[in-house]
């Protein structure tokens, strides 16, 4: 049920951004990052990259990643921890 729930707020972010673009009718696309908390990074990574087809901008072990795909960069931190929101 948490990966549907991931899939679909990937569908609609990267609607979200390609609808952005379209509607300034500028050619430079825009970015829209969201903050994702989540209970494990790596797992989350491996779920956004092989699913989805994110690329890995940045990830710094366990505590944070940033993944990005079209107009969207996903920043991923744990909810505990270093980089999370605790």
């Amino acid at each position: 049920m948490k990966n549907a729930r991931a899939f679909v707020l990937a569908l609609v972010l990267l609607a979200g951004a390609s609808a952005a673009t379209a509607q300034t009718g500028s050619n430079r696309a825009e970015l829209v990052r969201v903050r994702y908390m989540v209970n494990d990074v790596p797992a989350a990574v491996a779920f956004y990259k092989e699913k989805l087809g994110f690329r890995v901008d940045f990830q710094s072990g366990t505590y944070f990643a940033a993944l990005s795909r079209g107009g969207v960069q996903l920043l991923l931190s744990p909810t505990k921890g270093p980089g999370g929101a605790s």
